[in-house]
């Protein structure tokens, strides 16, 4: 994925020039931040979409997901931000909490999957005010973000589907031997599990049934490779009674070991912290309404190999403590630990509205 840092220095020397040109004739030094506590507490709304690729111990799967295909599946969400400034110092913390669930009716062996996911993600961090005037202010800042993604998979069978994927099964060891069988089953099982392998839930989740077809296969090869000399004396014997009662035997061992196999959950959890550094700015355009733009980089390989943002939003002051702002946020990061392969951009519209103390 190609990232777009050059946004990192247009925006510190564009704000820097914007704010520093607004004399005329003369030089006018600009005054000193008022040392007084300031509060600023507000609610984003991010209406974001999901590109990139996510993968669970090597099985990666590409997500296309825009705003209007994940909003219908939330659950759940929640976001504050949060502010502290005295003088040139200030601390700022961002919380975000989502869940979101989805799932899929099947028509072979599986009746239903259930796909879960929550995010959580924070971050926190301080500033140093270099420059404030009339016109507005740039702040250099420093902190962490931390992500903390929890996803889960369950799977419920279809007994009817199972009975008779088994009585297929039991059809296919009786006619064949050897790699022909392996074969053979191999392609049964697949076939059986397309609901697995053939529809995505509409989440940006890693592929956690990803392995389940491979532990079938090797478990209905087991029981077909432990049945099969009774199996065959029975058909040689040429005794029809001995022959239904091996293959119903061989059919209900297979049947209950695909109930058990696909009767489960597959859940995990993972979250790192990433030290960021960054800047942002805002410029008035008249006491009413003002541009405030924000951006950092950080990862550095100590949790995500990279993650950067960049956001951008025109303000109203509504009147002396009550602000709202609509604006544009990109967040992309790239991590990859843990058997989890995490390489998304998350990008979309953002509207906030605010209380300043």
């Amino acid at each position: 994925m190609k990232i777009k840092s050059c946004i990192l220095l247009p925006l510190a020397i564009g704000a820097t020039t914007a704010l520093a040109g607004t004399s005329d004739k003369k030089v006018v030094t600009p005054p000193e931040p008022a040392d007084k506590w300031e509060v600023l507490l507000s609610m984003p709304a991010w209406v974001a979409g999901i590109n990139g690729d996510v993968g669970i111990n090597n099985l990666v799967s590409h997500v296309d997901l825009g705003a209007q295909n994940l909003i219908p599946h939330i659950d759940m969400a929640a976001s504050f931000r949060g502010e502290v400034r005295k003088g040139r110092f200030g601390a700022q913390a961002d919380f975000l909490y989502m869940s979101l669930s989805d799932g899929i009716g099947g028509t072979g062996i599986i009746q239903d999957l259930h796909v879960r996911l929550d995010e959580i993600l924070t971050d926190f961090g301080v500033s140093y005010r270099l420059f404030e005037g009339k016109r507005g202010w740039v702040d250099a800042r420093a902190g962490f973000r931390y992500t903390n993604i929890f996803q889960s998979l369950t799977v419920f069978p279809s007994p009817s589907g199972i009975q008779a994927a088994s009585s297929q099964l039991v059809d296919a060891a009786s006619a064949l031997v050897g790699d022909a069988l392996r074969n053979q089953v191999s392609q049964i099982v697949n076939g059986k599990l397309s609901d697995l392998a053939g529809q995505r839930p509409t989440l940006p989740e890693g592929p956690l049934g990803g392995l389940l077809p491979g532990t079938i296969r090797d478990q209905i090869q087991a029981i077909i490779d432990a049945r099969k000399a009774a199996l065959v004396a029975a058909i040689q014997s040429g005794v029809q009674s001995q022959i239904a009662a091996a293959k119903a035997n061989l059919t209900n061992q297979i049947s209950q070991a695909l109930n058990s196999a696909l009767n489960t959950q597959v859940s995990r959890t993972d979250d790192w912290f990433d030290p960021y550094v960054g800047l942002r700015a805002r410029y008035n355009f008249n006491d009413k309404f003002y541009f405030l733009a924000k951006t950092d980089i950080g990862g550095f390989g100590v949790g995500a190999r990279l993650t950067w943002q960049a956001s951008g939003a025109f303000g109203w002051e509504i009147n002396q403590r009550v602000f709202a702002e609509a604006g544009y946020r990109y967040l992309y990061t790239d991590y990859k630990g843990n058997g989890l392969t995490y390489d998304v951009a998350t990008q979309g519209a953002e509207i906030t509205i605010g209380i300043r103390f």
